[in-house]
């Protein structure tokens, strides 16, 4: 029992882990076409992870976790404001 449990919680850690690495991956990409000002094909919103998976991820703890995280979260906030301009002037095309 203590062995499935324990793998059981590495393979939820793992997921969580994969899942917050996908999650971050497209920002950079995705900042840099927005300081240009050119929108994406893709222009669906990026998910902003919660603190703990984020520090969790990028293996941090304390204060380095909060200042990482409120920047990440800053950035995150910032590019879905400009994803969604995107998807305003692409309205049209969406409407069915």
């Amino acid at each position: 029992m203590k062995r499935w449990l324990s793998c059981a919680l590495t393979g939820a850690v793992l997921m969580s882990s994969a899942l917050a690495a996908q999650a971050a991956a497209p920002l950079a990409p995705m900042t840099r076409a927005m300081h240009i000002g050119a929108c994406p094909k893709k222009d669906a919103a990026v998910v902003i992870l919660s603190k703990d998976p984020y520090c969790a991820t990028h293996h941090l703890s304390g204060d380095a976790c909060q200042a990482r995280w409120k920047a990440y979260w800053f950035e995150t906030a910032q590019l879905n404001g400009f994803l969604e301009q995107c998807r305003m002037q692409h309205w049209p095309e969406h409407k069915t």
